[in-house]
């Protein structure tokens, strides 16, 4: 409550500021449009951008392992069991990205300008390999809650009942965003501007969940089934979930940009606020496949999260406010190139990601790799969580300015 009340305020004060860069102070300065190093009429500025997002919601463990000693190492809840991947939120690495702005004034006597602009951040990732070894030394199990008895349980992928496998978890992110401005110029002083600035923006960050098995068993009648038969050694089971969340807001936006010059230096302050709708969604996907050793395939819906009850696509339409704050400091080269290192804070109020969305509770003869499979049972479970969240990116810039 009391983070939610911090994010309302500072949004109200960048609107407030969005709203003071209205202002009436060009009758106070000699150029309309502002200080020197804005005197020309077109500018193009880029940027290389390293920048942080927000770490991925994960509360559902996805991968487990523990002792050989343990009666069932894999088994979530246990005093040894460890969690590999899930349980906690993942780490995203430091990402890079570009931006592209671009304005025109359109003259002296008419202190006003178009400005456009693009981001985007190369896509980062957070993965974990499993491998149960040649002889399923490693115990490796994908844990659930039984949706008939609410206990704990794992579907095994290696280590247990005579099998082993490899499994690849991988959670991906990617992030842009576009906006178009109206700036209205506003001064007080020489070497001073202030900006007022109205227009439309938009943002999408797209992640992407993803569990990757291949099991197989070391003797016949292992562990590893499919529709609930024991499959040959020579045989392999390749099972497949997928979890995609797809965010994109739309929304017109305030702001105001504040602008200090002294001597080859200039310091630039902005702030915007964006309000509008957040459209969220969901895709989950899952499959598995049996790959005979006479080069012959059989499928069946559903991997293990992913089930014939929770698959499809899933879409809602939320409120949301979308404030950025940036400071960047120039060093004006000449009159027409400043380069500038600087800062961006990007918050988005509300948006789904693929953590939130994956239910644990599964009824296990709905699964075609369980041994307990039955084809007449209910798929009830799992379901569909289309919890939401907040999300933020944030870091350092650097970037040229040519004006013309």
């Amino acid at each position: 409550m009391r983070h939610s009340r911090t994010i309302l305020g500072v949004t109200i004060l960048l609107w407030l500021a969005g709203a003071l860069g209205w202002l009436p102070l060009a009758g106070l300065c000699t150029d309309a449009r502002g200080a020197s190093a804005f005197s020309t009429t077109f500018w193009v500025n880029t940027e290389y951008l390293l920048w942080l997002p927000k770490d991925s919601p994960m509360p559902v463990q996805l991968l487990t392992t523990g002792p050989e000693a343990d009666p069932l190492p894999e088994l979530p809840g246990l005093l040894n069991t460890e969690t590999l991947f899930g349980g906690q939120p993942l780490d995203y690495p430091m990402t890079s990205g570009m931006r592209i702005e671009g304005g025109w004034w359109f003259s002296s006597a008419m202190p006003m300008a178009i400005e456009a602009g693009f981001f985007k951040l190369g896509e980062r990732s957070t993965s974990y390999h499993g491998d149960g070894g040649e002889n399923g030394q490693v115990f490796l199990g994908e844990p659930f809650f039984d949706a008939n008895t609410g206990t704990p349980g794992f579907f095994p992928v290696s280590g247990s009942l005579g099998m082993t496998g490899v499994i690849d978890a991988q959670n991906s992110i990617g992030i842009w965003g576009w906006e178009a401005n109206l700036a209205v110029a506003a001064y007080g002083f020489i070497g001073t501007a202030a900006h007022g600035l109205i227009g439309f923006r938009s943002v999408g960050v797209d992640e992407d969940l993803s569990i990757d098995s291949t099991i197989w068993n070391l003797e016949q009648g292992g562990g590893a089934t499919f529709l609930g038969t024991s499959v040959d050694p020579s045989d392999r089971i390749q099972i497949t979930d997928r979890f995609h969340a797809h965010n994109r807001f739309y929304g017109p936006q305030l702001g105001a940009r504040l602008l200090w010059e002294v001597g080859p230096f200039m310091v630039t302050l902005l702030g915007k606020v964006a309000v509008g709708v957040s459209q969220e969604l969901v895709i989950v996907e899952g499959a598995s496949t049996l790959a005979r050793s006479d080069s012959t395939l059989a499928s069946a819906a559903g991997g293990v999260y992913a089930q014939a009850s929770n698959m499809g696509r899933y879409f809602e339409n939320e409120f949301a406010m979308v404030p950025e704050g940036r400071i960047d400091i120039g060093y004006n080269l000449s009159q027409n190139i400043q380069i500038h290192i600087g800062y961006t804070f990007l918050y988005w109020s509300n948006v789904v990601r693929p953590g939130d969305v994956v239910d644990p509770t599964i009824n296990p003869a709905i699964v075609p790799t369980s041994a307990g499979y039955n084809q007449a049972a209910a798929a009830g479970s799992p379901s569909i969580n289309f919890n939401g969240s907040d999300f933020w990116a944030q870091g350092g810039e650097v970037g040229l300015t040519v004006r013309f």
